[in-house]
């Protein structure tokens, strides 16, 4: 169906999707041989199930949030003391994120839940402007959410939603122009399924 948990880009620039506790690694145009694999397995103590991962380019720090918690991990390697709140680590942000994403238009990070998005930036205080939330109808008329999004080889933010994606252009801030139209179906533009594991990885060529 092309659904998942999180689909983000780590410190070592690769980029993971994962679904429950399990995750694949992405390479250009494929899935790397050997996935899927426990999530466990690379990141030490991260439960199943996370709601949004995004790794900040100032640090090259990624974080994992999950209900009313977050995790940090330098690539793999997770950081002492955590997990801890998300009110006290990122202030303003929401627990039961449904996506993060840093965002190649002004390389914020972005938060989605629900209708709403927060632009956070850690080196403001507060890090949320007044003014946040907005509706994500400023982003997409006819969505009320997004599952996953991702910033892909710093050229367009993906954006994911009941087995279909879309492309938006960074720079016009609207939904790219595509032929076929967009959204499109993730599963046949970027995943397969198959019953044995019920779902494998495979990108397509062009997205």
């Amino acid at each position: 169906s092309g659904r998942f948990d999180t689909i983000f880009q780590g410190g070592d620039l690769n980029y993971y999707v994962f679904k429950g506790c399990n995750y694949w690694l992405l390479t250009e145009d494929s899935v790397a041989p050997g996935y899927p694999r426990r999530i466990s397995d690379e990141w030490p103590d991260l439960p199943c199930d996370i709601d949004a991962a995004v790794t900040w380019t100032e640090n090259k720090k990624t974080y994992f949030f999950k209900g009313n918690q977050y995790w940090k991990f330098d690539n793999t390697l997770p950081d002492d003391g955590y997990p801890r709140s998300i009110s006290e680590g990122f202030e303003g942000i929401p627990s039961d994120l449904d996506a993060a994403t840093v965002w190649g238009g002004n390389g914020k990070i972005y938060f989605f839940k629900g209708d709403k998005y927060w632009r956070f930036d850690p080196l403001n205080k507060p890090p949320v402007k007044d003014g946040y939330p907005r509706s994500i109808s400023n982003w997409f008329k006819n969505w009320n959410r997004v599952d996953g999004a991702v910033l892909w080889q710093n050229k367009y933010t993906y954006f994911f939603k009941d087995g279909e994606y879309s492309r938006f252009n960074d720079r016009a801030f609207r939904v790219d122009d595509g032929d076929p139209p967009f959204p499109r179906p993730s599963g046949s533009w970027w995943f397969g399924c198959k019953k044995d594991d019920g779902f494998t990885f495979q990108l397509a060529g062009a997205k």
